[in-house]
């Protein structure tokens, strides 16, 4: 028997955690006003080290505090739940991004992202809000946001655990999880895609069909359930049914920037430049101040030999980053790309 934690587990505050609770508070100013900021500023820097972001690392509150490290929605679970220890009010948020993927040991997974409002109300009003996001890339793009329930992300984390368990070749691991996740939110579309390609590793076909429909059921636009069903389809031989899904799939991601983005570095990786050059110019054309298109377009024109094109792209990029970090990170390139050009001229 697999055992799964519990939600509680997964949300419970530590005696340690508490701790750091309480020591925060004691250091508050007479200032309602800095609370909220003064509250922030110590989960960031919670431990000598801070906190440092892992996408692979699923962990529980308590995990999260002790380990100082865990990916975005484990981070946001944990200030979520500090936030409500120390009084204050929190919402949880799911960010509407476009559709957007990573590989992990050859698998693609589709990046969902969530972060969390706190707000400190005083004598009964509002006295300050913040968002707090531990991804530093998703704050740094103007996609909106809408409110969450506390249940919609514990279903989100089963379901994390659920494909790194599938990653991982642990199939019975992944799906007692995927059970407890769509136990908790049944409309969860993503858990029925994980089960749905679960099924289908295990030559389970109709049942990973009847997966794969619930989540194009509960979300119609969910692109990803359409791609594995597809791919099932031309398992089984149903190769129209699979071509018809393709063709839809392609249609609606050629207008999704981050679809020829991935395409880029996937060529880029594999040293095809040129291929990698046309697929950000595409995303170029759909997105002229995403700075990591510029980046992108900045390297491969580097790569190309086209030292000045480079630099431009990368002076725009830093001109629309809107994190200090990713404008700094560009300011460095620049100094490297102005050094190199400098010398060229001088011969």
């Amino acid at each position: 028997m697999i055992s799964v934690e519990s939600p509680e587990d997964i949300m419970h505050v530590s005696d340690e955690a508490h701790a750091f609770i309480q020591s925060v508070k004691a250091e508050w100013s007479n200032d309602p006003r800095d609370r909220l900021d003064n509250f922030i500023e110590a989960i960031f820097q919670h431990g000598q080290q801070g906190i440092d972001y892992f996408t692979d690392a699923n962990y529980s509150v308590s995990d999260t505090f002790f380990l100082r490290r865990a990916n975005c929605l484990s981070l946001t679970l944990m200030a979520y739940a500090l936030a409500k220890e120390a009084g204050f009010s929190a919402s949880l948020n799911v960010v509407e991004i476009p559709e957007y993927w990573s590989r992990k040991q050859g698998y693609s997974i589709l990046n969902g992202h969530i972060n969390v409002t706190i707000t400190d109300v005083h004598m009964g009003k509002t006295i300050n809000s913040r968002v707090v996001d531990f991804d530093r890339r998703m704050v740094s793009q103007k996609f909106d946001s809408k409110i969450i329930q506390l249940n919609d992300v514990i279903a989100m984390y089963y379901n994390n655990k659920a494909a790194m368990a599938i990653i991982e070749g642990a199939h019975e691991v992944g799906f007692a999880y995927l059970a407890k996740s769509l136990e908790v939110q049944p409309l969860l579309d993503q858990a029925w895609v994980n089960l749905g390609v679960l099924y289908r590793m295990n030559n389970k076909y109709d049942a990973a069909e009847e997966s794969y429909l619930r989540a194009i059921h509960n979300v119609p636009d969910d692109l990803t359930a359409k791609e594995n069903l597809a791919v099932l389809y031309r398992y089984q031989g149903k190769f129209v049914h699979a071509a018809a899904l393709e063709d839809e799939v392609r249609r609606q991601r050629e207008s999704n920037p981050y679809y020829h983005l991935i395409l880029g570095d996937e060529a880029y990786d594999r040293g095809k430049i040129n291929e990698a050059h046309t697929h950000y110019r595409r995303a170029y054309r759909l997105d002229r101040q995403n700075h990591l298109v510029l980046s992108a377009l900045s390297k491969t024109a580097y790569m190309r030999g086209l030292l000045e094109d480079a630099e431009q792209y990368l002076q725009r990029a830093k001109n629309h980053a809107r994190q200090d970090v990713d404008r700094e990170r560009y300011t460095a390139k620049l100094a490297v790309l102005s050094g190199i050009t400098t010398l060229q001229d001088d011969y």
